[in-house]
């Protein structure tokens, strides 16, 4: 994906070439902050409570409007964010390169993000427990900020995966 810099650094430098195969690349920045086990520890608890609130909503079904299935959308799409994002930080601690882990983790971000601003839209209108649709006003404001939000996203990630430090690891 990125371009590799060939310039000389007069051996002062190691290349990925002299890392040995075992070695943890990630090792400086998960020795004070251990971003792998946290980011699996907190998927973890996000799944255990998606599974709380799927079991609340059946049991409660009665009591369940629509919003409270897009909430359950909205936490599950939050532990696969964090779950590839676990799964993107192990493939560069083993292999210092990037790899199809970082795809899924910005598209579920993305998909997090405007499920998100749609949960709060819809909350904010009054739409689940008020009325059971939306006036032309919020649906005006849901196809403008959508889309913008979408573009953030797309922005956010190239900017990441573009930018000067991350350039020679991709």
């Amino acid at each position: 994906m990125g371009a590799h810099a060939d310039y000389d650094t007069g051996g002062v430098l190691p290349s990925l070439s002299d890392v040995p195969a075992r070695q943890n690349l990630l090792e400086a920045a998960t020795s004070s902050h251990p971003l792998l086990a946290a980011t699996a520890f907190f998927a973890l608890v996000v799944l255990c409570l998606a599974g709380a609130w799927g079991k609340a909503l059946r049991d409660q079904s009665a009591y369940a409007h629509r919003i409270h299935h897009v909430m359950l959308f909205l936490v599950v799409v939050k532990f696969l964010s964090l779950f590839c994002e676990a799964l993107k930080y192990s493939h560069y601690a083993a292999t210092g390169h990037a790899s199809a882990w970082d795809f899924f983790y910005y598209v579920f971000l993305t998909i997090k993000g405007v499920t998100l601003f749609a949960v709060l839209v819809l909350l904010g209108s009054g739409w689940s427990i008020l009325k059971a649709f939306l006036s032309d006003q919020d649906k005006r404001l849901m196809m403008v900020v959508v889309p913008c939000q979408i573009i953030i996203n797309i922005c956010i990630a190239v900017v990441e995966e573009t930018s000067e430090g991350t350039s020679n690891w991709s």
